[in-house]
């Protein structure tokens, strides 16, 4: 199994590794598209400071960029201090001073910056070769439960085999041990045909040879069930 991100292109950078599938939790999903994604003008969001971090990146892509056509002047001075503060220092100052979208972003603000950075932070394809798997949280914050359908729809339109499921009462980080009950079943069923499960300890070696298809996927391309509270 490998990350999301390095999904797409193993085969190019590491023909030797046979990947089998992909699993993955809180999978963030950057471009101008991810702009529309929103989790209240009003509401009181640290997340801000990932934009924050993000214009160090947009530097390097165009180094003219003027942070003050993403964030209002109220907000400089957290840009500026994102420069040396980690996410846990940085979420609890923007939480301090109540920063929402409403007054940190400029009209369109994220919009610009997601958009100079897509081409930097976007995936090399979205149409895997390998099934994959994705939990996603019904209150992740952190990478909106929204975007992370916007992906799975995407990826299906590319073609890809994904089976995603939602943990409508988990957030970013719940969401990984709430999912091992779909995803070990996703892993076992990519690494061995149901009628050798569970393997011969003589079996149970990284490298694999048997692949199956995950039991109960029948021909659909995609899967989406929602777990209940």
């Amino acid at each position: 199994m490998v990350r999301p991100q390095g999904a797409g292109p193993t085969a190019n950078y590491a023909p030797d590794i046979k990947v089998l599938g992909t699993v993955a939790t809180g999978t963030p999903y950057l471009g101008a598209a991810a702009s529309d994604v929103s989790t209240g003008l009003d509401r009181v969001s640290p997340q801000l400071a990932y934009l924050m971090y993000a214009t160090v990146t947009a530097r390097l892509v165009q180094p003219d960029f003027d942070p003050a056509s993403v964030f209002l002047p109220a907000a400089m001075a957290d840009v500026q201090a994102s420069a040396g503060t980690c996410v846990g220092p940085m979420f609890n100052r923007l939480i301090a001073e109540k920063r929402t979208e409403r007054n940190t972003l400029q009209p369109d603000g994220s919009k610009r910056l997601l958009g100079l950075l897509a081409p930097v932070t976007g995936y090399a394809t979205l149409k895997l070769a390998q099934p994959v798997f994705m939990g996603i949280g019904g209150k992740d914050v952190d990478v909106p439960t929204a975007m992370q359908q916007s992906l799975v729809r995407d990826a299906c339109k590319a073609g890809s085999l994904i089976q995603a499921h939602v943990y409508a009462d988990k957030d970013h980080s719940g969401t990984v041990n709430a999912s091992l009950k779909d995803s070990l079943p996703f892993v076992r069923s990519l690494c061995w045909p149901a009628s050798r499960w569970p393997p011969p300890a003589a079996d149970r070696p990284v490298a694999h040879r048997h692949r199956a298809r995950p039991a109960g996927w029948g021909s659909s391309a995609c899967r989406t069930s929602r777990s209940p509270p």
